[in-house]
C-alpha cells in the first residue's frame, strides 16, 4: 500500500507534465507550420505524425509513469482524463484536477470517495463542479459548428463519468452523462447522434458492471434486497417498507420511524416524506419538480442569447435529473445511486450548489425581463 503523501506527489507531478504539454503543443504546431510544405502537408505532419508521437510520449509515457503509485486502474483513468481534456483548455483541466484529487486524497462517505475534510468541515467538491460543468458545456456547444467538433466534449464527458465511477459516485456519473446528452440534443437537434450517445452510455454502464466490484454489489442489492436484508440490502428494504406503511395519507408528522432507515435525512428523505405524509404528498413533491422543469424551460426559451439559453437549460436539467434519479432509486426503479434530493435533503454542499443553480436561473430570468422591457420601450417609441 502506497503512502498518501507518495500518491499526492505522484498526482501533482502528473498534472505538472500535462500542463507543461500545453505550451509545448503550441510550439510543436508552430514548428510544423514553418515546414516548407503545402498546407495539407503541414496539417499531415502535425496531426498524423508529430502530435500523436508527442502525446504518446507525454501521456502514455511520462504522465502514466508518474501516476503508478495510485495503482494501475487509477493511473489509467487519470491519465486518460488528462489526455482528453488537454484539448479543452483550462476549464477542462481544472475539472479533471478536482476529480483526480478526490480519487487520491478524498474521504470515503457512504461508499463514495468524493469528500474532502477541512478541519471539522466536510465538503463535497463534485457538487460545485457540476455547476461549473454547465458553463463549460454551454460555452463549448455555443462555439462549435461542425459535426466532429462535438467529439472532444463527448470524450471528456465519458472520461469524467469513468472517474466518478472509480470514486464510487455512481449518481454523479449518471447525472453528468444525462445532462450532457440532453444539452447536446438541445444544442444540435441531432436525435440520431443523441441515441448513439445513449447507447454508448448504456454500454459503458455494462462495462462498469464487469470492471468494478462495487457496481456489481449495487446491482445485486437492487435486484433482490431481501436476500441481504440483514446487511447490504437493509437500506432499500427499510425504505420500501416505510413507503408502504405510510399508505396514501401517511402516519402523521413524527409518527413514523425514519431513523430505522440508513441515511434517512439525505438519500432516503423521500421515503420519510411518504411514510409520514403519505404517497399523495410524495406525488405532490414530484409535481413541484415538474413545475420547476416547465418554469426553467420557459426561462431558457426566452433567453436573449444561445449561450444563456444553454446555461439556463443546463441548470434546469441538472436539478430535475438529480431529483428523479434519487426518487427512482428510493422506489427501486433503478439501482440506488446515492445522491441528494434537491432543496429537500440535509447537506450543506448540495444545498449551496442547488441554490447556486437557482440563482443562475433567476439571473437569466431577470435578463429576459430587461429584454422584454427594452422591446416594449422600442415599440412604444415607434408607435409615437
Amino acid at each position: 500500500m502506497h503512502r498518501p503523501q507518495n500518491r499526492t506527489a505522484a498526482l501533482l507531478a502528473a498534472f505538472g507534465c500535462a500542463l507543461a504539454y500545453l505550451p509545448a503543443g503550441r510550439a510543436l504546431a508552430a514548428v510544423c507550420a514553418a515546414l516548407p510544405l503545402s498546407a495539407a502537408g503541414q496539417s499531415f505532419a502535425l496531426h498524423c505524425a508529430a502530435a500523436p508521437l508527442a502525446e504518446e510520449l507525454v501521456f502514455r509515457g511520462a504522465v502514466q509513469g508518474q501516476l503508478q503509485p495510485l495503482g494501475p486502474r487509477a493511473a489509467v483513468c487519470v491519465q486518460a482524463a488528462l489526455f482528453a481534456v488537454q484539448h479543452g483548455g483550462a476549464a477542462g483541466i481544472a475539472y479533471a484536477m478536482v476529480l483526480g484529487v478526490l480519487l487520491v486524497i478524498g474521504t470515503e462517505n457512504g461508499g463514495a470517495k468524493n469528500w474532502i475534510k477541512l478541519g471539522g468541515i466536510s465538503v463535497q467538491p463534485s457538487e460545485f463542479v457540476k455547476v461549473a460543468l454547465v458553463f463549460v458545456m454551454a460555452n463549448h456547444f455555443t462555439k462549435v459548428k461542425r459535426t466532429w467538433d462535438w467529439l472532444p466534449s463527448a470524450i471528456f464527458a465519458i472520461i469524467v463519468a469513468g472517474l466518478l465511477v472509480a470514486e464510487r459516485d455512481l449518481g454523479a456519473a449518471l447525472l453528468i452523462c444525462g445532462t450532457y446528452l440532453i444539452m447536446f440534443y438541445t444544442a444540435t437537434g441531432k436525435i440520431g447522434t443523441t441515441l448513439v450517445g445513449l447507447g454508448a452510455g448504456a454500454a459503458g454502464a455494462v462495462a462498469s458492471y464487469y470492471m468494478f466490484d462495487h457496481v456489481k454489489a449495487r446491482v445485486a442489492i437492487w435486484l433482490n434486497p431481501w436476500a441481504t436484508y440483514s446487511t447490504s440490502g437493509y437500506q432499500i428494504a427499510q425504505g420500501l417498507m416505510a413507503i408502504a406503511s405510510g399508505g396514501l395519507w401517511g402516519l402523521g408528522l413524527t409518527k413514523g420511524l425514519p431513523k430505522s432507515i440508513p441515511a434517512y435525512n439525505t438519500d432516503y428523505i423521500f421515503a420519510v416524506i411518504c411514510e409520514e405524509f403519505g404517497i399523495v404528498f410524495g406525488i405532490a413533491v414530484i409535481a413541484l419538480y415538474l413545475v420547476f422543469i416547465i418554469r426553467g424551460a420557459l426561462i431558457a426559451l426566452n433567453a436573449r442569447s444561445r449561450y444563456l439559453m444553454l446555461v439556463a437549460f443546463g441548470c434546469t436539467v441538472l436539478i430535475t435529473l438529480q431529483s428523479f434519479i434519487i426518487i427512482a432509486g428510493v422506489i427501486k426503479l433503478i439501482p440506488l445511486t446515492g445522491i441528494t434530493m434537491p432543496f429537500v435533503s440535509y447537506g450543506g454542499s448540495s444545498m449551496i450548489a442547488c441554490m447556486m443553480l437557482l440563482g443562475i436561473l433567476e439571473g437569466v430570468s431577470i435578463q429576459n425581463g430587461e429584454m422584454l422591457q427594452d422591446a416594449m420601450y422600442e415599440a412604444g417609441e415607434e408607435n409615437a
